[in-house]
């Protein structure tokens, strides 16, 4: 999965991802990095990203675009976990 941060580092960021689902975490992973990248300037040059492995605590990634899917997945987590 394509991702700036992974489950252990969102862990740090959202202390109650974990009370979420396996399912609902990647779901949220997934999302959140697609709208990061859907906020970003289409000149602005993305730096490639390893594919996560789904084991691995972290990923080589800016620290900007870790903060903005952290922000982004708890939204969507939070929002979902309401309806």
């Amino acid at each position: 999965m394509k991702t700036y941060i992974t489950s252990t580092e969102m862990a740090y960021s959202f202390s109650n991802f974990s009370e979420y689902t396996a399912a609902q975490q990647t779901w949220a992973l997934q999302q959140s990095y697609l709208l990061v990248n859907s906020y970003i300037r289409p000149e602005v040059q993305i730096p490639s990203v390893e594919i996560w492995d789904g084991h691995s605590d972290t990923i080589i990634a800016p620290s900007v675009l870790k903060h903005a899917q952290a922000e982004l997945c708890k939204y969507l987590l939070i929002q979902r976990n309401q309806t």
